[in-house]
């Protein structure tokens, strides 16, 4: 589950509203739709809405560790203690994850476009224009 399909499972479980959610944030419903979707969110969003939300656990948010919402009135406490230091640098193997997940389907998509480009060059040549009604 992408952090985006986990913020809105939050949403959904706490019955927050999602167009007060993206308002506060600042960002459009359709990056939580369809394609958008699977892109990621900046470190800096992350943190904005771990701060609007504090219930919302960032051990399961970022990595899928423990229980959505965090217990009122205690720390999230995950199986080891991390240091602000441990977390930003799970984070940024999170980012860099995602970046080379989008970087290979770039190139997979660059590829495919080729590809398809160079059939549609094979097929316009290989039409027969000596049969098509002259015109004028």
């Amino acid at each position: 589950m992408t952090i985006k399909e986990k913020i809105l499972t939050y949403l959904d479980a706490t019955g927050k509203v999602k167009a007060e959610f993206y308002k506060a944030i600042g960002a459009s419903p359709s990056n939580f739709k369809g394609a958008g979707k699977n892109s990621a969110l900046s470190s800096d969003k992350i943190a904005e809405i771990l701060t609007i939300y504090p219930d919302l656990s960032p051990d399961w948010l970022l990595n899928g560790i423990g229980e959505m919402l965090r217990t009122p009135g205690t720390a999230n406490i995950s199986a080891t203690p991390q240091t602000l230091e441990d977390k930003l640098l799970t984070l940024l193997t999170t980012k860099d994850n995602t970046i080379r997940e989008q970087a290979e389907e770039l190139g997979r998509l660059r590829e495919r476009i080729a590809q398809l480009e160079q059939r549609l060059e094979k097929t316009a040549g290989d039409v027969c224009t000596a049969d098509t009604a002259n015109v004028g």
